[in-house]
This record gives C-alpha cells, structure tokens and sequence, in this order.
C-alpha cells in the first residue's frame, strides 16, 4: 500500500499524522509513505524526514517553491508504488488499523475503491460526517452516487482522504488530479471517479480524522485560491458533456457550481463588510474584484451547460443566493420562482 500526503508549512501536526500511520497495516514492511513538501518554510521536510526509520519505505520530495495540492498530490501518485493508494492530508490522523480495514474490505468486495465515513474534530469538539450512501458493504455503481440534483449524494462528499482505492485507477487516469489547482481540486476528481470507475463501495468504520479549523487549511483561506473553484466546474462541465448520460447529470453539475460560487461570495461579502467597518478601503476593494471576477467565471462555465437547466436552477434559488450571483444587495428578480425548502440527504444517517 501507498500513502500519499501533500504537505505545506504543517510542522504542528505532520508527526502526528505520521506516526499514526505506523500503525496501520498487520505487516508494516507492506506499507510506503510519499510525503510531498510544497515549498514549506517551517521546517515540515526536516520532520518527516527525522521520522524516515519508522518506516520501511519513506520517500520526501521536497518542492523549492510551493505549487498547489493538486500538483503535489500527482507528484506523490507518479512514486506511489503499491497496489493499494491512500491519502492522509498532513493535519488529520488515522486510528490504528483503519487502513488495514478498509485494504481487507477493497479485496473483499473486489472493487475499484471504498469509501468511508468520518469524525470531524473542530478544537476538540466531534462529530460524525456519513457518505450519503446507506447501502452498506455491497458492490454498487458509481454512477448511482451521482444524482438526483435535489438530494446530498456522495459526489457531495469529495474527500480525498477518505477511502482507498485501487492502483489501477491511476494507470486508467482516474485517480490523478487536475494540475495548477489550489483548492476544489478534489471535485473534479470524486465526479471523474463516479463517472468512469466500475465499482465501489462504502465501508462502516470511524477510523479516520478530519482536524478542521486549523490556520493552514485551505477551507479557511480567502484570496485567489478561492477562484480554483471556477476552473474545477469547467473540468466537470466537460466531464459530463463527454458523457452518453449527460442529460441524467446536468442539473447536480449546475446545481453544485452555484451552491460553491455563492458561499464564496458570501465569504467574500462578510470581507468586504468587514473591511469597510475597519476603514481599509483597499482591502474592500480586493475583496470586491475577487467576488466580480468569480461571478464572471461562473457565467462562462454556465454557458457550457443547457439553458434549459441552468434557468430553472437559478429559479430555485434563494433571494439571497441571486443576490450574490448578480452583485446586488438587493434581490433583483422578485418574479423567479421561490427557492425550494432545504434538501434532506439520501441517506437516512
């Protein structure tokens, strides 16, 4: 098995995370680790590799200038040896035995990959994330996991970490990332996944830990990397055009993109209030060119998808939701139809 772990500027939490995979598989001299240092300057690379002999086979690449997770992350894919890939991000951890669990379970189900829930640790405080998927240790298509438009799927749960998945997947194209993203990367990804892979899985288990809030994440940044999102939804716009079923998968596409491109929006309208109450014009304006300049993105994206489906997804829209999407304040079209109540998860967890 191959671990896989992008890391930037994680010296806090990537001994941790590394030690929690020396306990992960009944003969540890099956295991390889690929650490990917993106251009870290707190000394992230000196740690892991001061923790190369707790390992048979640990390999650092370490990048002079940082160059995003999905370059990082294919840059650990094309030295990932084993049959069986993993991801560990570098401030989350895994319980003992986790991957062991869900290796035996991929062979077990005979598929392409599994995929499992997780517990979401903010400051202490836990919860549990579910795939949207109850059907549990069967072999199902991937494809099922796509739609319908209205309902949480687990094309909804794109994280990389969570699961395991076979090697071939990368020799067929699937596993890799799209190259130059900083953040949305794993989008395009889980959609390429459920579209092309033959089989999956979801496996029970709460072994694997999801540390959110943590400075360094990518959740919490607000620039230019944000935009990333654009350029993910442009790669499954294409995706699902390519596809014989596209007219099955349109309006999840949609759907989603508006969704992601309106929380941005809010994220940055709150830093430009923000901004204003501070008296930092000049942040206010960023933050003003950041939010014009995703809107644009989102209209040409829009434009690769039927106009059939992107008007009544923008129609279900709540008024505040087209308010962000058109820059106003105020919300402009009283006459589209009200936005639905909130969507319920398929998943009875």
């Amino acid at each position: 098995m191959s671990v896989v772990v992008p890391a930037r500027d994680q010296a806090e939490h990537v001994e941790a995370a590394l030690l929690s995979l020396t306990r992960q598989l009944d003969d540890p001299r099956e295991l390889e680790v690929v650490v990917v240092d993106d251009g870290s300057v707190d000394g992230t690379g000196d740690l892991v590799e001061a923790m190369s002999g707790r390992f048979a086979r640990l390999e650092l690449v370490r990048n002079d200038m940082p160059t995003g997770v999905a370059n990082a992350r294919n840059a650990g894919l094309a030295l990932a040896r084993g049959r069986h890939v993993a991801f560990l991000d570098p401030d989350d951890w895994f319980a003992r035995g986790h991957l062991q669990h869900l290796s035996d379970a991929l062979e077990r189900l005979g598929v392409d990959f599994v995929r499992c829930d997780h517990v979401r640790d903010l400051h202490g405080t836990r919860s549990v994330r579910a795939v949207p998927e109850h059907r549990r240790g069967l072999v199902l298509d991937p494809r099922e996991g796509i739609g319908p438009a209205h309902l949480t799927t687990p094309v909804d749960y794109p994280f990389v970490p969570f699961g395991l998945y076979d090697a071939r997947l990368h020799d067929e194209g699937l596993l890799g990332f799209v190259a130059g993203l900083h953040t949305a990367e794993d989008r395009a990804w889980i959609w390429r996944m459920h579209l092309h892979a033959r089989t999956w899985a979801v496996v029970d288990g709460l072994g694997a830990f999801y540390r959110r809030g943590t400075p360094t994440s990518l959740t919490r940044v607000l620039d230019r990397r944000q935009l990333d999102v654009v350029h993910a939804y442009r790669e499954i716009f294409l995706l699902v055009r390519r596809d014989p079923a596209h007219a099955q998968h349109w309006a999840k596409a949609v759907r989603q993109l508006l969704a992601m491109a309106c929380h941005h929006l809010a994220r940055f309208e709150e830093a430009r209030l923000e901004a204003d109450l501070l008296g930092d014009a000049s942040d206010a304006h960023a933050h003003s060119l950041l939010a014009d300049e995703l809107r644009d993105g989102v209209d040409v994206t829009l434009a690769i998808a039927p106009p059939e489906v992107v008007g009544p997804t923008l129609r279900d829209l709540s008024p505040r939701r087209r308010a962000l999407l058109l820059g106003d304040p105020a919300d402009p079209t009283p006459g589209l139809a009200p936005a639905r109540t909130p969507s319920t998860s398929r998943s009875p967890r």
